[in-house]
């Protein structure tokens, strides 16, 4: 089992609120995403979607510095940053993804942004696991995006999607 680069990273050439999208994945049981993600303003909270899919078919637990766990069902995405609203800092996330041919999608993440400016500022943490299922194919996917849950923050250039996959 190797793990070797799929799909076409996606770094942003300016500052702006278009989503991070690999949309040429080759199909594998196993991804690794890594984001790195610069904020360029306020208000972007980081999620992941399958295969493009806005429709309510991703379900979600997460939790910030170890607090109460957050779940939700029915949802257009994977919030995997429960990050505050106002948190400007960069944020780096790695995620691994389940990805069964006939099976439901499953997704871990982790993410971190530095919490303020100083050693005597304790980074921010947080952890997600999330499902996928697209109601009826469940065929492998083919393509994995970072969106911005909220309307009102951008990315800044540099940031970055990229994947490793493996069977």
């Amino acid at each position: 089992m190797a793990w070797a680069k799929n799909g076409t990273p996606d770094t942003k050439s300016s500052s702006g609120d278009t989503d991070n999208t690999i949309s040429d994945l080759t199909a594998k049981k196993f991804s690794v995403f890594l984001n790195h993600y610069i904020i360029a303003t306020s208000g972007a909270i980081l999620s992941a979607r399958y295969s493009g899919d806005s429709g309510n078919n991703h379900a979600i637990r997460n939790n910030r510095n170890n607090g109460g766990d957050g779940t939700a069902g029915s949802q257009p995405q994977i919030n995997d940053d429960v990050t505050s609203l106002t948190d400007q800092n960069d944020k780096f996330h790695v995620a691994y993804s389940c990805d069964i041919d006939g099976e439901e999608k499953l997704y871990m993440s982790w993410g971190i942004s530095h919490g303020g400016a100083g050693d005597l500022v304790a980074p921010d943490r947080v952890e997600a696991v999330g499902k996928y299922n697209d109601g009826g194919s469940l065929s492998q996917i083919t393509q994995f995006g970072r969106i911005r849950q909220v309307g009102t923050g951008t990315f800044d250039s540099g940031s970055n999607l990229s994947a490793l996959g493996t069977d």
